[in-house]
């Protein structure tokens, strides 16, 4: 993933997880609001910013890997923390060539595939964070469209157990598809 061609860097803070809830919240973007004036030192491609909550993702593409590498380098500098991740990606791996939704085929390669095993989140959507999905009915198959990349490359970096190497990006999720296929039980 850290290669030469890494010219996008994302930037995952959490909160503590014994604050109250708004602290936490509270916390995370005053955070995220330092990592966002590192970047007035950039030319940058785009920046995109997830919805805020208990985890807020920033995803932003430079015109060259040096920069994302100094970007990176400089937002470790603000902060060494469990609470905080620093991925380095491609372009093309971070997804915003794809639009903000998830398929069947998606919710089955994360819900089956090795990158995203975890018995304890058996149900693909449970989790803390709060997103605006809708569901649509797309040539017989289910859709679930959220509001923006950024929001579903939140969702995937929760759903990979917010482990950096499990493919928790939208172009990763996409290179990664695993084919399944939902058949009903016999009666």
């Amino acid at each position: 993933m850290e290669s030469q061609s890494s010219t996008c860097v994302s930037v995952i803070l959490r909160g503590i997880k014994l604050d109250p809830k708004h602290v936490r919240v509270q916390s995370v973007v005053k955070r995220m609001q330092k990592v966002e004036q590192l970047l007035w030192d950039y030319s940058l491609k785009f920046a995109h910013k997830s919805s805020p909550g208990l985890l807020q993702r920033l995803d932003c593409c430079f015109h060259l890997p040096t920069e994302a590498w100094q970007f990176r380098k400089a937002v470790f500098s603000l902060e060494q923390s469990p609470l905080l991740s620093c991925i380095l990606f491609s372009e093309f791996q971070l997804g915003y060539q794809h639009q903000a939704v998830l398929t069947e085929q998606d919710l089955l390669t994360i819900q089956f595939s090795d990158y995203y095993k975890n018995d304890y989140y058996r149900n693909v959507f449970k989790t803390a964070a709060p997103f605006l999905i809708r569901v649509e009915q797309e040539g017989g198959t289910v859709a679930y469209r959220f509001g923006s990349v950024a929001n579903v490359n939140k969702f995937l970096f929760i759903r990979s157990n917010c482990n950096a190497c499990n493919m928790p990006a939208l172009g990763q999720l996409k290179m990664n598809m695993v084919h399944k296929k939902l058949v009903a039980d016999e009666e």
